[in-house]
């Protein structure tokens, strides 16, 4: 059953995606062979999707009728009276599905790069169905047999290796998302996943619904820094929300990573970078931490009916790492590196702006500010700033606060309660099972933006 992830779209497809966009809803249908997303792709490379004629309202039929064809096909391979083979059951699996998939595509592409809301109520409505649909395959007592029949074989034994590959593939993916479960303990792990389907689907609409809500508008005295291009195409995206003569800087990643690359207000970079980190958090009809909690419950008590004591158990079990345990270890031995390679960046960001150094630090984290022998920060060449002297060094006092409140939080992210790497182990225990992708994300959700080298040049530059 193969799926495909559309990601790899270029400008002019992504232009051309955009006219599409621009039809209308009233698509009339009169048969679902007609239908586009169904259809195979024709042209060059094996085929490629129709953009140039993707409906949003062929997309529900189409899920629909690429379900109930995956279905049909599901059936037949379980249903074979012929003994369970290799090529009859598992590579007759690999051909399984490709209906769905080709609507997949589109479905991924309207979800990453054209959403709306027309789409989102579609997806709202269609993900516990989606989910319902894989949960029935998955459980398919029949089919699973055949598959356990060929796993357990004498046949698997001569089989090449990836053939073998590809059974171990299919037979765990199937026992380790319930097809071995029977009776109440079966029923609610379906119902787990449909919950899990709506849950995920909501809190991605939310997200997105704070990417369009919120929009940073900026004056022309405050462009200080940035390229003519971003400029331009800042001004469009007011224009195009009604703020003509201001600048938009749009709560997207495509928007806030040039602006906090080459924007000078350190003001106005905290305030796009915070609003971009708060999304669904903000406490709003569009607020997710509730649904996280739920998320993560549900996660723990599915992963549980499997025998597993939590997601992170069953997450990591056939990943390098096998066990939580060693991620930390693994945390805590990079932790170390990335904030010695951090140190040495901004000592060298630090002579190249001709501000002071911090010196030293104690072994233990503590802040000690120490500067070195960097040349003087004069009052003349940054007239703007206020200054405090140390001994015959000017320093200025933003430029000072800021070091004691950066070392501050890598102090209490190394030492606090407990030793070395104590909160770090302590951000990721708090989002266990993996409400979060990274480390940084765990440190930005207790309120230590300090995650890795560029966060402490964000904090600490100009």
């Amino acid at each position: 059953m193969r799926r495909y992830s559309a990601t790899f779209l270029t400008l002019p497809v992504a232009l051309l995606l955009a006219a599409c966009g621009e039809r209308t809803s009233d698509y009339a249908m009169t048969d679902l062979n007609d239908n586009v997303l169904l259809a195979e792709w024709t042209g060059p490379y094996g085929g490629v999707p129709a953009f140039d004629e993707m409906h949003l309202a062929a997309l529900k039929p189409a899920l629909e009728k690429g379900m109930e064809l995956e279905l049909a096909e599901i059936d037949a391979i379980a249903n074979n009276p012929e003994p369970a083979t290799f090529e009859n059951t598992i590579e007759a699996l690999e051909g399984v599905g490709d209906d769905l998939s080709r609507v997949s595509t589109y479905r991924g592409i309207w979800s990453s790069n054209m959403s709306s809301p027309e789409f989102r109520e579609i997806q709202m409505e269609m993900a516990p169905r989606m989910a319902e649909h894989r949960t029935k395959i998955t459980q398919n007592q029949a089919l699973f047999e055949r598959i356990r029949a060929v796993y357990e074989s004498d046949e698997a034994e001569g089989l090449r290796p990836d053939q073998q590959r590809l059974l171990w593939l299919v037979y765990d993916g199937f026992a380790r998302n319930g097809a071995t479960l029977e009776g109440e303990a079966k029923e609610r792990y379906a119902e787990i996943n449909q919950r899990l389907a709506e849950l995920h689907t909501e809190y991605g609409n939310n997200v997105l619904a704070d990417e369009e809500g919120y929009v940073t508008y900026l004056s022309e005295d405050q462009l200080s820094g940035l390229p003519e291009a971003f400029v331009a195409a800042a001004a469009a995206a007011a224009a195009d929300r009604g703020h003509e003569g201001e600048y938009a800087i749009t709560n997207t990643r495509s928007s806030m990573d040039p602006f906090l690359t080459f924007s000078d207000p350190r003001e106005l970079r905290e305030e796009v970078w915070r609003t971009y980190y708060s999304r669904g958090d903000n406490g709003d009809e569009h607020d997710n931490n509730a649904l996280i909690a739920e998320i993560l419950e549900l996660r723990n008590e599915r992963v549980q009916l499997l025998g597993y004591e939590n997601y992170a158990a069953w997450r990591l079990e056939n990943r390098m790492a096998k066990e939580p345990d060693r991620v930390f270890e693994f945390l805590e031995a990079v932790w170390a590196a990335s904030t010695a390679s951090g140190r040495g960046r901004r000592r060298h960001q630090h002579r190249a702006l001709g501000l002071p150094l911090l010196r030293r630090e104690s072994p233990a984290g503590q802040v000690r500010s120490r500067f070195g022998r960097g040349e003087a920060v004069s009052a003349a060449r940054q007239p703007h700033r206020r200054h405090a002297f140390r001994g015959r060094r000017a320093v200025p006092i933003r430029v000072l606060a800021d070091h004691r409140r950066v070392r501050a939080r890598v102090a209490r992210g190394r030492d606090g309660m407990g030793g070395h790497g104590s909160e770090h182990r302590r951000a990721h225990r708090a989002v266990v099972p993996g409400s979060v992708r990274a480390p940084g994300q765990a440190f930005r959700r207790l309120g230590h933006h300090v995650s890795e080298p560029r966060d402490l040049r964000r904090l600490e530059d100009h």
